[in-house]
């Protein structure tokens, strides 16, 4: 019998650079608990999961062990495992670190989702083998040359931003990141790996305008003001 079951897996291994803080952002605290914690907290509070993974720098391991995991209650066991030089590899060592039939990428730097966007995913990767949230873009976009210049514009109905927790069988990701290690092909999205090395189309769903990811000062203040209206 094969693997059952939905994996979790949190990447939280990122240099965090346009930050510009000494402290890795999913560590930085937001209304009082760090980043990763609302994430680790939304996976271990739902029945749909059935084990978690969070993926870290091989220098932080203990930190998040004694400043994470040990300080809060979560109601699921956790396993962390150190990540790679990039997202991809760090991607790859979470997933070798499950046992489920489907897993769940997520950035531990987007506290915001929901269980039901949690609930729509699950549902859909069980026929669709891959699925991302997007968003579509409301505003007009626009190609642009090394100068600066507009070339074109491009049509915004075929163009979505993808979000995570992105949702995928297990041997296809697993696979599809084993092909672009062996071709040497970096990715900085897991379903655009999929796409490239196994040729699956992932299905794409709604997503949600307050699943923002913190990448910047800005994030930080927008993610402080929004968790006035969902953290209560």
């Amino acid at each position: 019998m094969g693997p059952v079951g939905v994996s979790a897996v949190i990447l939280a291994a990122g240099q965090g650079q346009r930050m510009g803080t000494e402290i890795n952002k999913p560590y930085l605290l937001l209304h009082g608990l760090p980043i990763v914690y609302y994430s680790l907290a939304r996976f271990g509070g739902s029945l749909l999961i059935d084990e978690i993974v969070v993926v870290v720098r091989e220098s932080e391991v203990t930190h998040v062990q004694e400043r994470v995991l040990e300080k809060h209650a979560f109601d699921k066991s956790i396993k962390v495992v150190g990540g790679g030089l990039e997202r991809q590899d760090s991607v790859y060592e979470g997933v070798c670190a499950t046992k489920s039939e489907y897993i769940l990428v997520h950035d531990g730097v987007r506290p915001f989702f929901s269980s039901v966007l949690l609930s729509r995913l699950i549902e859909a990767v069980k026929t669709y083998d891959a699925v991302i949230p997007v968003l579509r873009s409301s505003d007009t976009l626009s190609q642009v040359n090394q100068e600066g210049l507009i070339e074109r514009e491009l049509d915004r109905h075929q163009i979505v931003r993808a979000q995570t927790p992105q949702a995928f069988r297990y041997g296809l990701i697993r696979e599809s990141l084993e092909k672009a290690r062996r071709d040497g092909k970096k990715f900085t999205d897991e379903a655009g790996a999929v796409l490239a090395m196994s040729g699956v189309h992932p299905k794409i769903i709604e997503g949600e305008e307050w699943n923002i990811k913190i990448t910047t000062p800005w994030d930080l203040q927008l993610a402080e003001c929004l968790g006035r209206i969902l953290l209560v």
